[in-house]
């Protein structure tokens, strides 16, 4: 490690309190959490759990992704099997012992760059990857919280952007668009604007990103009104593009409506509702081979993923998509061979069959060149997992338990960020307790069981049984094998 980078290493660790360390894994951990499930208490210090009650945060239903009472969602229980930073000190994070670590936050009062202070990020979520134009990193998040009583406090997306693309030694942002467009220092700017209006317009949360051609795009959604835990309802889902990432637009035929939209949104003149257009609504993109491939789920946590693609010259106009039907590309519309009897029987979205099966939510694909396979990231009922192809349609992989819910109950979103393609796969996710985004990484040959390679270009050695805490009979796909060897507390500066 560079001197240099030993000095930020050393920087990160000033505002941290070791509460636990039994083994020698490290962590940078999350400030404490108020019993809405966010950041905004005085001191952001350890507080006893209160009953939930509506408050600054659960005024938004539960946050970009409708997880408050998820499972361990910070509530105690009687027998004391709960984890101690989920029952009664919400904010806490585990020292992690095994494949995975989370290594610290990336967004609010216990971030690098103090987000909360320089660009009113105090809480947020999310943290949808894609290339800047520079070869930099942007990540946009979703519902973000500043913590004060200002008319813009809550934005329902912002957006930052980095030059820090070493993972290794941390992350952290330096710009955040604002009202005078990228600064160092400044509020963070909603730049899909919303009607705030719950069963019009709650919120429109950005779900995928990509840069084609010099272009930024983003996928985002419509939510209409917030449900159960994990069930949500969409107006529609979108794009908007920009050059420079300050102007934001939307783009014209990007639009797939839900079935039961409401009329009134920021987005005038929705196109008509077309059949199989619930399946489009939350998204993850990825180029290859001439085209831009797209992921798709309905809104909500208990839905498939299907595919479907268009031309990198055509994206993002939904009339040049094609999709998948387990053997074939197809244009809905295009009549269906064998239909019998002169019948006209035609291809609609609702025809795509699911390649990753339910549930899937806040999904990330990427290609890996350490493995030389295709792999995705999602959030399960389980918690968070990661599977692996030869080929965007699959077949993948048995699912990897990454995190289960046994050891961060209300973690979400895990989102690979560009250019990580080595064995230490670096991804963002949220937890909905703490309501920030964590930079965490996991070693690839360990979670797989892959015993260790040489050449690797350090001294961490895989093994062959990659999870200490397992047992007999333990099943990858639904147990994360990770051993809690501590606890580590932030505590304010």
């Amino acid at each position: 490690m560079s001197e240099a980078a030993a000095s930020r290493r050393r920087r990160y660790l000033v505002p941290l309190a070791l509460l636990a360390v039994t083994g020698p894994f490290l962590v940078f951990a999350a400030p404490a959490a108020d019993a809405a499930g966010g950041p905004c208490v005085n001191n952001h210090r350890q507080e006893p759990l209160r009953p939930r009650s509506p408050g600054l945060l659960g005024a938004l239903s539960s946050g970009s992704s409708g997880a408050e009472a998820s499972p361990g969602d910070g509530s105690p229980d009687e027998d004391g099997a709960a984890p101690p930073w989920m029952k009664g000190h919400p904010g806490q994070l585990p020292i992690i012992r095994g494949h995975t670590e989370a290594l610290h936050l990336v967004t609010g009062p216990g971030s690098p760059g103090r987000t909360d202070r320089t660009f009113g990020i105090a809480g947020t979520d999310l943290g949808v990857a894609l290339r800047g134009t520079d070869g930099g990193l942007m990540l946009v998040f979703g519902d973000t919280m500043a913590c004060d009583s200002t008319s813009d406090n809550w934005r329902s997306n912002t957006i930052v952007r980095t030059d820090d693309v070493d993972y290794t030694d941390g992350l952290e942002i330096r710009e955040a668009l604002t009202r005078r467009g990228w600064s160092t220092r400044g509020r963070a700017v909603e730049f899909i604007p919303s009607l705030k209006q719950p069963g019009y317009e709650h919120t429109t949360i950005p779900t995928a990103a990509i840069t084609v051609n010099g272009v930024h795009y983003v996928d985002y959604m419509s939510v209409r009104s917030w449900g159960a835990p994990g069930d949500w309802t969409t107006n529609y889902a979108g794009t908007v593009r920009s050059r420079d990432g300050v102007t934001w637009t939307p783009v014209e035929g990007s639009v797939r409506t839900n079935s039961g939209a409401s009329s009134l949104t920021r987005l005038h003149n929705l196109p008509r509702y077309r059949e199989g257009n619930e399946n489009l609504q939350m998204s993850s993109f990825i180029e290859h081979d001439g085209f831009v491939y797209r992921f798709s789920t309905p809104s909500g946590r208990g839905g498939a993923a299907v595919l479907g693609r268009a031309p990198v010259a055509d994206f993002p106009d939904e009339d040049a998509f094609t999709f998948f039907d387990g053997e074939n590309w197809f244009s809905p519309g295009d009549a269906k061979p064998h239909s019998g009897d002169g019948a006209s029987a035609r291809y609609d979205v609702g025809d795509a069959v699911p390649v990753l099966e339910r549930p899937v939510s806040e999904l990330s694909v990427t290609w890996n060149g350490y493995l030389g396979k295709f792999i995705t990231l999602y959030t399960t009922d389980g918690g968070l997992v990661l599977r692996t192809a030869d080929a965007l349609t699959g077949p993948w992989s048995e699912e990897r338990m990454v995190v289960d819910t046994g050891t961060v109950g209300d973690l979400y979103g895990g989102f690979v960020l560009p250019g990580d393609t080595g064995r230490d796969l670096y991804f963002v996710a949220t937890t909905w307790s703490n309501y920030n985004v964590l930079l965490m990484r996991t070693n690839l040959d360990e979670l797989l069981g892959v015993p260790g390679r040489a050449g690797t270009g350090d001294d961490r050695v895989a093994r062959t049984d990659p999870r200490p805490a397992a047992g007999a009979g333990y099943d990858p796909s639904g147990d994360d094998g990770l051993e809690v060897v501590g606890v580590v507390d932030y505590r304010d500066q």
